[in-house]
């Protein structure tokens, strides 16, 4: 039995098209699903009603003479992340999703304003890590398969990937990987195609990038324990409009001082200020790199962390912020993870 919001988007082919006028009136989703006997035989929008009335139907015929019959519907044996992407790719702001009866199941809308763009950045998660902050919380499975809401914090990555103009994703695993691959598989139920950088040893936070092979024009790097609903093609988008080497996704971070501050020019007394809060930036775990600038790593040996490549990068003026101010949580310790199941 369909879901009562669902039903109120469907009508019957055999009804007019001024029941359909009237229907849409008082729907806000402005489309109609049209069935037959419970299967579903086409849809319908204002638009079709227009085009149909001006090529001469009557406002009494039925429906089914100006329906769109070609339509393109989603799939209940694939996963809700497949078929939402899908509706990203049309355009359009609603996608049936049908059984194979041609049942309707559940439908998909989102008001989209543009077609689904690629992003021109290869993702790169780093997933490797141990974990230790979390505790007993990860002692019998590594940190990126950690739940929240009950879904594994790198899965919340990948469909935000997968929805967001990727096709595909490499994932770096050191500890407990077989675990992280037998969970993900190859990213097909995701929408998106995983491959996975085994490291034989830990190489830093950044070392693991060494091992990664393909032509690409941007990296988008992003560590596995962060939880975030920012959509991850905007920090591409600005990195190449502003043909920056590296854009650091930074979060604000104030940081309140319980105590008059007072202000002095060496000797000389300026002002106190009573409680400062000073704002200052963390990094967010989500950066792009530009292809060039990541040459520098073959010189590089050993353990590499993010600092010691960035701090180690020349030419300053070429690294540029982008500040992230969706949600956005680290979830390295169990204070924090027992904050983002609150909040989520």
């Amino acid at each position: 039995m369909l879901k009562k919001d669902i039903r109120k988007l469907t009508i019957e082919s055999n009804k007019t098209i001024f029941d359909a006028i009237n229907k849409l009136e008082n729907n806000q989703k402005k489309f109609l699903i049209v069935t037959e006997k419970e299967k579903v035989i086409g849809t319908l929008t204002d638009g079709d009603v227009r085009r149909g009335t001006l090529a001469g139907h009557s406002l009494q015929e039925s429906i089914e003479n100006i329906c769109n019959k070609k339509f393109i519907y989603g799939s209940d044996q694939e996963t809700q992340i497949v078929n939402y992407k899908k509706l990203k790719s049309l355009g359009s702001y609603f996608l049936p999703v049908l059984n194979e009866d041609m049942v309707l199941v559940d439908v998909l809308y989102e008001e989209v304003s543009n077609s689904f763009s690629k992003a021109d950045a290869t993702p790169f998660i780093l997933a490797g890590g141990f974990g230790k902050r979390l505790g007993s919380v990860t002692q019998d499975i590594p940190k990126p398969l950690v739940k929240v809401k009950n879904k594994t914090l790198i899965e919340y990555i990948i469909e935000n990937l997968s929805i967001n103009g990727f096709d595909d994703v490499f994932i770096s695993l050191h500890h407990m990987s077989e675990q992280i691959i037998k969970y993900l598989g190859d990213g097909e139920k995701y929408g998106i195609n995983i491959k996975y950088i085994i490291e034989d040893e830990p190489l830093g936070t950044f070392g693991s990038i060494k091992l990664l092979e393909g032509d690409f024009n941007n990296l988008l790097v992003i560590n596995s324990d962060i939880l975030t609903n920012f959509s991850l093609n905007k920090i591409v988008e600005y990195h190449v409009k502003e043909k920056n080497k590296v854009t650091l996704g930074v979060i604000s971070y104030y940081l309140d001082v319980p105590f008059g501050v007072l202000d002095f020019n060496e000797e000389q007394f300026i002002e106190i200020i009573e409680k400062p809060k000073y704002k200052h930036y963390v990094n967010s775990g989500i950066n792009v790199f530009s292809n060039d600038s990541l040459k520098t790593l073959d010189k590089m040996k050993g353990k590499i962390d993010l600092p010691d490549f960035i701090n180690g990068i020349t030419d300053k003026n070429k690294i540029n912020k982008y500040e992230i101010k969706d949600y956005w949580v680290d979830v390295g310790t169990t204070e924090s993870l027992a904050k983002a199941e609150k909040e989520w």
